[in-house]
């Protein structure tokens, strides 16, 4: 009767351990709580005039417009919003027309306690690329991210990106570059 016991007490052990070690090598990655597309746009505007007016620029600036190809978010945690849970884009980016393929981009924005934290590298093609880094507060409702550097053209940059929603159209980012 022992031996029974102590088997069966080993099985159920072994097969609570393989279901716990698959639930945490399957962990919810589906991201319904988490909005890439809204949290990356920034605040809404009507045009891209209108974002780079707000934005101000100066005597260098650059306006992208990004169109997102791909996106994964992973949820490391209990399912829904939790610290620690992040997102991927990888964009492709046009002139502010939105008519010309100027370059790629890829972002990653992780969940903070009541900020977003986000890095991302745009490459501009024949330019080079710039580095981006900062916190999105979400009841700002707004990008606005510091310019962390750059290579080629861009090497040596700083300066603010702001990320804008263009009403019927794709997020257009505004580069303001201090030199």
């Amino acid at each position: 009767m022992n031996v029974r016991r102590v088997t069966a007490v080993a099985v159920t052990g072994a097969v609570g351990l393989v279901v716990a070690l698959l639930s945490i090598g399957t962990s919810p990655a589906t991201g319904a709580h988490l909005d890439p597309e809204r949290t990356w746009a920034g605040q809404r505007v009507a045009s891209v005039v209108a974002a780079q007016r707000i934005a101000g620029g100066g005597k260098e600036t650059l306006t992208l417009v990004d169109q997102q190809v791909r996106q994964r978010v992973v949820d490391v945690d209990v399912p829904g919003d939790s610290p620690g849970d992040f997102f991927l884009l990888d964009l492709r980016l046009f002139d502010e027309t939105g008519q010309a393929v100027v370059g790629r981009g890829s972002v990653r924005c992780e969940q903070g306690i009541s900020t977003t934290n986000c890095q991302a590298t745009l490459r501009v093609y024949k330019q080079g690329q710039i580095t981006v880094s900062g916190c999105i507060y979400k009841h700002l409702n707004a990008v606005n991210l510091a310019i962390t550097g750059g290579v080629g053209q861009f090497k040596g940059a700083g300066g603010t990106l702001r990320s804008f929603d263009v009403q019927d159209g794709n997020p257009v980012l505004v580069l303001t570059f201090v030199r």
